[in-house]
């Protein structure tokens, strides 16, 4: 009896262990920098700053031009996008909210 009491416990505990990390709250902004051709901006970056607290974080595009912005908290950021030879581009009060997954093109202009 004792046994079973024990495996019981242990079995729930491993189920609430594993049901609350399958939630998860923070979102991601993922997309492309390209410029007015549709051409990839290789190495941009791209900065993204929570509104409410300050928290930056920050990726460089890839050779396709892709970034990914992993784990945010839901809340309110301004985006910032700056590369050479190109005018940096800020797109402000972008909503994120629990587990999104936002996908943006952005499309830088050139400097002149």
């Amino acid at each position: 009896m004792l046994r079973q009491i024990v495996f019981l416990c242990i079995f729930a505990f491993t189920l609430t262990a594993i049901s609350s990390s399958a939630y998860d709250t923070r979102a991601t902004i993922r997309g492309r920098v390209t410029d007015s051709n549709k051409r990839a901006i290789v190495g941009a970056m791209v900065k993204a700053v929570n509104v409410e607290t300050n928290q930056t974080t920050k990726a460089k595009t890839t050779t396709g031009g892709h970034f990914t912005l992993p784990n945010l908290n839901p809340g309110t950021y301004n985006l910032e996008v700056t590369a050479e030879g190109f005018k940096t581009l800020n797109r402000d009060h972008l909503v994120v909210r629990v587990a999104d997954k936002i996908d943006l093109t952005l499309e830088m202009k050139v400097d002149q």
